[in-house]
């Protein structure tokens, strides 16, 4: 895996779905909280999410952003499904 893409999204995911159980067992006003950086108009690569091309055409910040576009993508559709619970994904 590319390492963008492990660090922005992947350990995001994990770390998140280790919470949820935490948070159902907690009392009221429970929150996760991701933080992201501002993403630029990037064009969503559904075939190419991991990086495969060429090394010498590798734009990092490019793919930088475009994790950090999952990452919220990620984070929205984590609060819509916890919706009406005892907590709060944002």
């Amino acid at each position: 895996m590319e390492m963008s893409l492990t660090v922005n999204y992947l350990t995001n995911f994990v770390m998140i779905g280790k919470l949820l159980s935490v948070m159902k067992k907690s009392g009221p006003d429970c929150r996760i909280l991701v933080m992201s950086g501002f993403t630029e108009e990037v064009a969503i690569d559904l075939k190419n999410k991991n990086y495969s091309g060429s090394p010498s055409e590798f734009d990092s910040t490019r793919l930088t952003v475009r994790t950090k576009l999952y990452q919220q993508m990620q984070t929205g559709a984590m609060s819509r499904r916890f919706a009406g619970s005892n907590g709060t994904i944002n």
